[in-house]
């Protein structure tokens, strides 16, 4: 049997090039599993993607078979073939801490959605009138004033915006928490500072305070740090960075207190 890498269909052994693509056939590989975990292998794989495990030589299955139907010695540090891969469970909610009533819940550390996304296609529209000889330098300043005015009224709401949180909590609870994980995952990049009660967190050239409310939601303040000053004039940028950065403190911080609904 042969199959196209392009297209991945398989013909008889006699057609030598794929009639979809013209692609030259290939025998096709019988799949390998790894002996441990029953992962699906690579051909050239020499350790298990799944659980870092040697597979190289005898010790693959490679007949195409079931990772289950392979006689695999038994290894007393070696899970079963047929033994689940563990998932890390999230992390839950402290019976010490209450869960507040309102607040965003965010489901990942992607940065926040962009309310200026349609500016680009007004730019553009502005640069083609330029070239045709039209009235596109009035349509670029027009855009231009408008999304400045958008950002300012967007990077103000960031700063107002309240997320799901736990009450009652400290400083000390907050830092001993998120600390460890930004700086594991972030490492020089995440500056960690405390400011009478207040934990401050410095990325990408933006300050962030994390501020508890009386509601029992969170607020995470942005400030332009020393550095970021120099981003005045470049407002689009700033907007981004603080859409990155406040996104990405709220998440870990509802991650590391069971905030997940």
């Amino acid at each position: 049997m042969k199959v196209c890498e392009t297209c991945q269909k398989e013909y008889p052994d006699d057609v030598k090039f794929c009639k979809t693509c013209g692609t030259p056939l290939m025998e096709k590989q019988e799949a390998s599993f790894c002996p441990y975990c029953g992962a699906k292998l690579d051909a050239d794989s020499r350790f298990c993607p799944s659980c870092g495990k040697a597979v190289e030589g005898e010790e693959a299955a490679g007949t195409g078979a079931s990772p289950a139907a392979t006689d695999v010695p038994a290894q007393d540090d070696a899970p079963s073939a047929l033994a689940p891969v563990e998932e890390v469970p999230p992390v839950a909610l402290d019976e010490r801490f209450q869960l507040s009533s309102g607040g965003i819940v965010l489901h990942s550390g992607a940065p926040l959605p962009s309310k200026t996304g349609w500016c680009k296609w007004a730019y553009i529209a502005g640069l083609l009138l330029l070239l045709a000889g039209g009235f596109g330098l009035i349509v670029l300043l027009f855009t231009y004033a408008i999304e400045y005015n958008i950002i300012q009224f967007q990077k103000d709401k960031l700063r107002r915006m309240k997320f799901k949180f736990v009450s009652p909590v400290t400083t000390d609870d907050i830092y001993s928490r998120l600390q460890p994980v930004l700086m594991k995952k972030y490492g020089n990049a995440m500056q960690f500072d405390r400011e009478d009660d207040t934990i401050v967190v410095r990325y990408d050239e933006v300050i962030y305070d994390i501020n508890p409310n009386e509601d029992g939601t969170v607020s995470i303040w942005w400030r332009k740090s020393l550095a970021g000053a120099f981003l005045r004039f470049r407002e689009g940028k700033l907007y981004r960075k603080i859409r990155t950065g406040t996104a990405l403190i709220a998440y870990e911080l509802q991650q590391q207190f069971g905030v997940h609904e």
